[in-house]
């Protein structure tokens, strides 16, 4: 079954980004379907420190 719809939006695409992040009321407005990790990731900013 494919359930798949097509959703026009712009994007800011990072080449040197180390994963792929989406904006959690972007999920919510989307109705995407999210899991919980294991483990939290750690992230990083430009700078080398640590997100909070």
């Amino acid at each position: 079954q494919n359930d798949s719809e097509t959703v026009e939006t712009s994007a800011l695409l990072d080449s040197g980004a180390g994963g792929k992040f989406i904006d959690q009321n972007y999920v919510r407005k989307l109705d995407l379907q999210t899991r919980k990790l294991k483990e939290p990731l750690a992230v990083y900013n430009v700078d080398g420190t640590l997100n909070k």
